[in-house]
């Protein structure tokens, strides 16, 4: 039997990774209910301090996130739900759910598919078998800088 000292990092980190694993998957299952709970009902939290008003509001399968100046001089929290109805236009989107728009009075969307994936695949890294080398870090890289910027490219200039 091997004692803690020699034992490989697969089997001393086994319930820290499971553990790990074990909360990412009660957080991806959260989501996909926030996910179909928001195709009826609109849940937002609204946060206003002395300068700057936010608002993060589920919606009709997307979470929006909107941040402005405000002029109110009092802190304030504010949490609700509302039946969505019928003829209300949804937002649009740019590409895929996303709308990202940079600057100030702008509402970002991302869809709660992207929420639930990231999750789901925080929950699968600690189980894959990682071996780097200069080459795999290079193609990671390249990959994440195409991704980047496409994310960017379409979120602001929609494909016609």
């Amino acid at each position: 039997m091997l004692s803690m000292d020699t034992a490989p990092s697969r089997v001393r980190y086994f319930k820290l990774r499971l553990g790990f694993s074990a909360l990412t998957a009660i957080t991806c299952v959260a989501v996909l209910g926030i996910w179909v709970r928001s195709l009826w009902i609109r849940d937002y939290v609204i946060y206003v301090d002395n300068n700057h008003w936010y608002h993060v509001a589920s919606s009709r399968g997307e979470l929006s996130f909107f941040y402005t100046k405000s002029y109110l001089k009092t802190f304030t929290w504010g949490a609700g739900s509302e039946r969505l109805t019928e003829g209300e236009d949804p937002t649009p989107a740019n590409w895929l759910g996303f709308r990202i728009v940079p600057g100030l009075d702008n509402d970002d969307l991302i869809p709660h598919w992207f929420l639930a994936l990231v999750a789901a695949m925080l929950g699968a890294a600690p189980w894959v078998r990682w071996r780097f080398n200069l080459r795999c870090m290079t193609i990671g890289l390249t990959v994440l800088v195409v991704l980047a910027w496409a994310l960017l490219r379409f979120a602001t200039f929609p494909p016609q």
